[in-house]
């Protein structure tokens, strides 16, 4: 397993404690057919307050673009998330 890290809205932690991580709402990509889920091998990196740790499976496609950001293909489960808080002011 691999760990990463997905920041977003506050807004949209509870959506994510419940139905996970899920590409048809991914918004960094909004122009493309298929849409990526974004993640980052730094926490709280800046694109948005709340932070969730999130343990790949195995399954999951990932495409690294650089060496801190990453794309997932894939939707990622609940149970694979762990929820960090929210960035510090």
């Amino acid at each position: 397993m691999f760990v990463l890290y997905h920041c977003t809205k506050r807004e949209n932690v509870s959506s994510i404690l419940s139905e996970g991580l899920l590409t048809r709402y991914a918004s960094c990509w909004k122009h493309s057919k298929k849409k990526p889920i974004y993640l980052s091998n730094e926490p709280f990196n800046g694109f948005g307050e709340s932070c969730f740790k999130v343990t790949c499976p195995e399954t999951v496609e990932l495409s690294r673009l650089s060496d801190w950001e990453y794309l997932c293909s894939d939707d990622i489960s609940p149970e694979y998330l762990e929820y960090m808080g929210e960035k510090e002011k």
